[in-house]
């Protein structure tokens, strides 16, 4: 089964990948308790992106996944909650989470939730990946193929970059 019907370009997937990366970090600032301001800026991010009319459902669907992710995980989990055009290894995580479910890669997604929240019980947080990976391509949103499998040794990972 592929979510794609037609193969997006280098445009689409830097903008699918910069538009998954500020709304993850937002939706994690607002639950996290940073700052209930967070909310807004995700909703105007999936606003300006999404066709008309769907910015709701992906608001909802970043949400429930960043809830799932923070309830399953053993440790707290990592964000740039300032701007920067780096991801810090949880994030990179996270988006290879959503990476792997929009191409229906169940290994790729095991393996990175596991190594980002450390539990054997993944089932909400995966659900929760699947719903937005599936609602981001139904709404022409794309996140970029990885170059490797793994996740950087470093808490940066040069290849992935917001610009």
């Amino acid at each position: 089964m592929t979510l794609r019907n037609v193969a997006p370009t280098g445009a689409d997937e830097a903008r699918g990948f910069a538009l998954v990366v500020l709304a993850y970090r937002g939706a994690m600032a607002e639950i996290r308790g940073a700052q209930a301001k967070y909310r807004a800026g995700v909703w105007e991010i999936l606003e300006a992106a999404a066709p008309p009319g769907e910015a709701e459902a992906l608001f909802g669907c970043f949400f429930a996944f960043v809830r799932a992710l923070v309830a399953v995980a053993e440790r707290p989990l990592q964000w740039r909650q300032t701007y920067c055009a780096h991801l810090c290894r949880d994030e990179w995580l996270a988006i290879a989470i959503i990476d792997a479910a929009q191409r229906v890669d169940l290994a790729a997604m095991l393996g990175a939730a596991a190594e980002l929240v450390g539990v054997e019980e993944l089932g909400d947080a995966l659900n929760a990946a699947q719903e937005l990976g599936a609602a981001l391509a139904q709404r022409g949103v794309y996140l970029c193929p990885r170059a490797d499998g793994a996740a950087c040794a470093n808490d940066l990972c040069p290849k992935r970059t917001l610009h």
